[in-house]
């Protein structure tokens, strides 16, 4: 990027669309022709972004580590990373992003009772039409009988895991659906 006699320096963009973009740039303002900003990516590379200067906002000059931690802070970085880096990083930025957003995963453990949900959906019959899934989901939560067996007691509440998970498809898949 840097041509003859450029000046490099580090800033935070902030671009339309409400981006703020951390990396590295060269030349001096005014930005009238636009600017390159190249963004430092985890594996020690950059993804040069370029931006017309109508799209400016705002370029702030900052030290070198602060841009790098803005990037390394930043939400649209990470999802840059996912699409530019191989797969093996790309699953430890995905592993990192899920762990920033304090999502958890399904335990280890568990496999077994997700399976059993699976196949709990399968079993439930085809809707031919609309339903009221709320009404549905109730009717299923009011069935549950507390003092049954524990072999019946835990096939119940798979049931209304069941309803509910299929609800929530029906719902995502027509954004219409009564919920």
């Amino acid at each position: 990027m840097s041509g003859a006699g450029a000046r490099e320096r580090w800033a935070i963009v902030e671009v339309m669309g409400h981006r703020v973009i951390p990396g590295r740039i060269t030349g001096d303002p005014p930005y009238a022709a636009g600017i390159c900003v190249e963004i430092p990516l985890a594996d020690g590379t950059f993804a040069e972004e370029y931006y017309a200067a109508a799209a400016l906002f705002g370029v702030r000059i900052v030290p070198e580590a602060q841009a790098r931690r803005a990037a390394e802070e930043s939400y649209y970085v990470s999802q840059l990373a996912r699409l530019m880096l191989p797969a093996p990083a790309r699953a430890a930025a995905d592993e990192e992003e899920r762990e920033a957003a304090q999502l958890v995963p399904r335990p280890a453990g568990r496999g077994d009772v997700y399976r059993e949900i699976d196949v709990a959906i399968a079993a439930l019959p085809e809707e031919e039409e609309a339903i009221n899934w709320t009404a549905y989901i109730r009717q299923e939560a009011a069935a549950i009988d507390p003092d049954a067996d524990p072999d019946e007691y835990r096939d119940q509440l798979l049931r209304v895991c069941a309803v509910t998970v299929r609800a929530i498809e029906a719902n995502d898949d027509s954004a219409g659906g009564e919920l």
